[in-house]
């Protein structure tokens, strides 16, 4: 299952007084809400994950965040260009990735949703599931399989996607079969163990609170030789000299 969707208090939806529309708020802008809204409409009217993976895969290469500007296409069937790897907003390039890779789709249908209720009825959706899930969202992207978090509270196991998913294709079949379950040939190519990346912190590791506490002692150092030398150019001036021995 695949949910597009924010983390909790980065995405919200206030109801409009006069009309009783849903005005969706999310962190990276309004563009973000309305390629959220085109993601959802097309995994849910083609549930089929052989045809929405590669159009919602090219609306979110292709789609550009508020403040970026569209760029050239630079990769065939992308549209990743050198930098800023955009060409237009969602509902601009939504058309063209639907036409390219949506094969089957009908597109009016797609847009009706999204400009439409059932569009806001998915963000709704979504909203709630991702509040649903425990422990609750950190971070993105948050995996989860048979409703089990894979990368928390560890992020680095995000790289054990493959295997997790070969323990679960075992886990199902075991009750049905007598013996060891084969798995298929590629779960033995899947690492066993996440990458190792030490964590950094200020306060925990020495050699950091080393250096800090080198920089404290240079700083202070460098006060009070700032402040001695104001203090002697004072002292041997000539306009101090005259005022000091004036009676």
């Amino acid at each position: 299952d695949y949910t597009v969707e924010g983390t909790g208090n980065e995405t919200n939806v206030t109801i409009a007084e006069n009309s009783g529309t849903p005005v969706f708020f999310c962190e990276n802008g309004p563009s973000e809400c309305e390629g959220n809204a085109w993601l959802s409409c097309v995994q849910t009217l083609y549930p089929d994950i052989m045809q929405w993976f590669r159009v919602t895969t090219c609306i979110q290469v292709r789609s550009c965040s508020s403040g970026q500007a569209p760029t050239a296409d630079a990769i065939a069937h992308t549209g990743a260009a050198a930098r800023l790897p955009c060409s237009g907003m969602p509902g601009d390039v939504a058309p063209r990735c639907i036409r390219e890779f949506g094969q089957g789709m009908d597109f009016d249908a797609v847009d009706q949703c999204v400009h439409g209720q059932q569009g806001s009825e998915l963000l709704i959706a979504n909203m709630i599931e991702t509040e649903a899930l425990h422990p609750k969202l950190k971070w993105l992207p948050y995996v989860t399989i048979d409703d089990k978090a894979l990368n928390y509270p560890n992020r680095t196991d995000i790289f054990l996607l493959g295997r997790a998913i070969c323990d679960a294709y075992v886990e199902k079949l075991q009750p049905y079969i007598n013996g060891t379950v084969p798995r298929p040939l590629g779960c033995y190519y899947f690492p066993r163990e996440p990458p190792y990346l030490p964590k950094i912190s200020l306060y925990d590791q020495f050699g950091v609170s080393l250096l800090w506490a080198i920089g404290g002692v240079c700083f202070f150092v460098g006060v009070v030789i700032l402040v001695c030398w104001k203090y002697q150019n004072s002292r041997t001036d000539p306009e101090y000299e005259r005022l000091e021995g004036s009676p």
